[in-house]
């Protein structure tokens, strides 16, 4: 967790990016679980230029399996296809280098995400995109630089997640400028 409110890889996007977008960043104090509850009352928000769906810390696998499709397909009934929608995996945790478990556990997740993702594109769903935890902070980077407690990011694990999603969001892969 950041130190202060202002060293947050959200508050460091629209700091850097004000005021060509604007990112509101629903977690719910770790209760996003993709709620299709929760996604009819995000839907009313307009206008929308991007969905970023970063859930998997709150979720367990079976809520993955369950929640990732529906939640794709309110987000494109709602809105056009032009909106993008980026479904992102959770990054390495240090815990699954000593509990056999909990990686099992957080593979399975990232693989139903995958699957997911996998399903919806073959369905039709166009302007999806996937990101891998690894490209936002490596298993080679869990460490006590980046992370506090193997989970929850340092300033500068804060700032390593900035400088990955101001670049991502401002050479997206849909190419249209925010």
């Amino acid at each position: 967790s950041s130190s202060i409110p202002s060293a947050s890889y959200i508050t460091q996007l629209n700091l850097a990016n004000y005021p060509r977008f604007n990112i509101l960043n629903f977690g719910f104090s770790s209760n996003g679980k993709m709620d299709l509850s929760v996604m009819n009352y995000l839907n009313q928000i307009t206008p929308v230029e991007a969905f970023i769906i970063d859930c998997l810390p709150n979720m367990n696998y079976e809520e993955v399996g369950n929640n990732t499709i529906p939640l794709v397909q309110s987000i494109r009934d709602t809105h056009s296809t032009d909106v993008p929608i980026v479904l992102v995996e959770s990054a390495i945790y240090g815990e699954e280098w000593w509990s056999a478990n909990f990686k099992y556990n957080q593979e399975k997740k990232r693989s139903y995400l995958k699957a997911a993702y996998d399903s919806l594109i073959a369905s039709g769903i166009t302007n999806l995109y996937y990101v891998e935890g690894e490209q936002i902070i490596s298993p080679q980077e869990v460490s006590i630089s980046y992370q506090i407690d193997g989970t929850h990011p340092t300033d500068l694990g804060m700032y390593k997640m900035f400088t990955f999603w101001n670049s991502y969001l401002n050479n997206k892969p849909w190419g249209k400028k925010i």
